[in-house]
């Protein structure tokens, strides 16, 4: 039983044959009703005698059809149901777990995963408390490669873990082999090379030491694998090419072959690392038909990799695009990418800035978000608690400094993206103020060109209000008229306008004045006289093209104002917009 080989993950139901191999003769030493003889093991049933021909079968039998390739998945689920009863019946605690073993696996063959998944959490609910060989680590193993499969590193790691404490508890070799080599590749995923090749070497001694002929098993090419890439990882490129030529030879003169692969591509990158970029392309290109013919999308990314790698180096940037654009092709299908594949996103964007293509440029700084998310999802946690649950306590206070280092560059960079959201949003605030503001001068700009020419009208007071004035109704009559005459003289143009002048030229008083004004007008004087002005100034503006040239001081003084800031404050106090405003859209109607 073995997990990973690099980016190469074995099936759920290759793990379990091999852990089968392993223990078989352990597990049911016990039972004397075992058949091994090929003749006598019949996986053909006919008829109606089938079931009571299932139902004769041993333990191991049963295993041995449920674990089948040539068995069809109804006729297994049949045998693992059988396999349950049989077991509860005898009410043995290692057999029972395997009975719901068998049924996780049946459920992962018919794509039940939360099934399968439930059927491992009942081995450790009904192990826990009773100490067996396999269980309940081999259940939280499983629990760690069912994690794995879907990147979720957390549940992984935690249940790696517990495999591993309960293995050493139960003093089971092999269960302690798997889940220290899991931890090791946890390790050398998150850059701790030096510590995973530690733990890789006595992953070695230790298959040599439980295995008879270690270098018959797949155990065995995986830990030569491992090795090759830890050392290649460690700078150490010649003991690295050692385990490949090995791995190489073990698998030309092996069954195994799958794995030849694997090995040629890790020399390719040696290859690379020692600068000898065409014989890297060689090795590489050959690997990849036998990735290809078994799918291995995570090697395939690789070797493309290191293919663009190579070619970069050798200054042929677009033969290096086509490899790159493949890894990016692989990461869309599968949503998962190895760390040391991040590279493969800065030389696209820094080739597509070099040529000064701002789309692709775009579109790749966006892959690389998503690409650094996923990465920081499935690895943040890792970081952390692979030290706390497996290093020394030295290991742990490195790691701590560095999460702690890690922790205050994300607050500043926090800090630095609440900056900016505030800023746009501020922007936008900005911006609709400003397309409101843009749309209500213009309402107000059309609603002053549709008025008639702007005067004040004067009114007649009646003898009521007179009394309400307490003057006599002349008085008021002979005010109303001289206001008439000055507004149609224009008298309020004049710059130097005050009450008293304008009550002397009218023959009354300032109160009298006042009084009226404030009663007939609705305005205090200052109001009065600004409001004719700006009256005045509207219907010139809208009929002198000349005048619509001058400045807003020369307009405001030829109208009676001191200055253009006074003129400004009174035109938007009765127009609600800028005289700047209001001539720039006169222009732009009329000109």
């Amino acid at each position: 039983m073995h997990i990973n080989m690099k980016n190469k993950e074995l099936s759920i139901k290759t793990l379990y044959l091999l852990f089968l191999i392993c223990c078989c003769q352990i597990l049911y030493s016990q039972d004397n009703t075992i058949t091994t003889d090929e003749n006598s093991f019949n996986l053909k049933f006919e008829g109606k005698n089938q079931k009571d021909s299932i139902s004769s079968k041993t333990y191991n039998e049963l295993i041995k059809i449920i674990y089948s390739d040539e068995i069809n998945v109804n006729l297994k689920e049949k045998c693992a149901n059988i396999f349950y009863r049989k077991a509860r019946t005898d009410n043995k605690v290692s057999r029972v777990a395997d009975a719901y073993r068998n049924l996780s696996y049946i459920a992962y063959q018919k794509g039940e995963y939360s099934i399968e998944l439930a059927y491992l959490d009942s081995i450790i609910d009904y192990t826990k408390n009773k100490r067996t060989w396999n269980y309940p680590s081999f259940a939280y193993f499983l629990k760690g490669l069912f994690f794995d499969d879907r990147r979720n590193f957390k549940n992984s790691l935690d249940n790696f873990v517990e495999a591993y404490n309960y293995a050493k508890r139960n003093n089971n070799p092999y269960l302690i082999y798997d889940a220290k080599y899991s931890i090791g590749s946890l390790k050398s995923r998150l850059g701790n090379y030096k510590e995973a090749l530690g733990i890789y070497k006595e992953c070695l001694h230790q298959i040599q030491t439980m295995d008879h002929r270690p270098q018959d098993t797949d155990n065995y090419l995986i830990i030569l694998h491992a090795l090759s890439d830890s050392y290649r990882r460690n700078k150490k490129i010649d003991s690295s090419t050692i385990f490949n030529r090995i791995g190489i030879k073990k698998t030309l003169s092996s069954e195994h072959t799958d794995y030849y692969g694997n090995f040629i591509l890790s020399e390719g990158i040696n290859h690379f690392e020692r600068r000898h970029y065409l014989k890297s392309i060689d090795s590489i290109t050959k690997s990849l038909p036998m990735f290809k013919n078994i799918d291995d999308s995570p090697n395939i990314a690789f070797a493309n990799f290191y293919l663009g790698k190579n070619y970069l180096q050798l200054n042929q940037k677009e033969k290096a695009l086509v490899h790159f654009k493949k890894v990016d092709s692989i990461f869309q299908k599968i949503n998962d990418i190895h760390p040391d594949i991040r590279e493969n996103y800065e030389f696209l964007i820094d080739y597509y800035k070099s040529i000064n293509d701002k789309d692709n440029q775009l579109l790749y700084i966006e892959k690389l978000i998503k690409v650094d998310s996923i990465l920081i999802d499935n690895y943040k946690y890792l970081s952390k608690n692979i030290a706390l649950k497996y290093d020394t306590p030295e290991l742990l206070s490195r790691k701590e400094k560095l999460i702690e280092n890690i922790n205050k560059e994300k607050s500043v960079l926090i800090k630095i993206m609440l900056s900016l959201v505030a800023i746009v949003l501020g922007i936008i605030v900005l911006l609709l103020f400003n397309n409101r503001k843009k749309k209500d001068y213009k309402r107000k700009f059309e609603e002053i060109l549709n008025l008639s020419t702007v005067k004040s009208k004067v009114k007649t007071i009646d003898s009521t209000n007179n009394k309400k004035l307490n003057l006599s109704t002349e008085m008021v009559e002979h005010i109303l008229s001289g206001l008439e005459h000055f507004e149609k003289n224009n008298g309020y143009l004049k710059q130097d306008i005050t009450i008293t002048l304008l009550a002397k030229e009218l023959n009354t008083n300032t109160k009298y004045l006042s009084k009226v004004i404030n009663f007939d007008r609705k305005k205090t004087f200052s109001n009065y006289i600004n409001d004719l002005r700006i009256g005045y100034v509207i219907n010139k503006l809208k009929n002198d093209k000349k005048l619509r040239k001058y400045t807003i001081k020369a307009i405001s003084e030829s109208v009676g104002f001191k200055n253009s800031e006074s003129f400004s404050k009174a035109f938007y106090k009765q127009t609600g917009i800028y005289p700047s405003y209001f001539i720039k859209e006169l222009s732009s109607k009329y000109n």
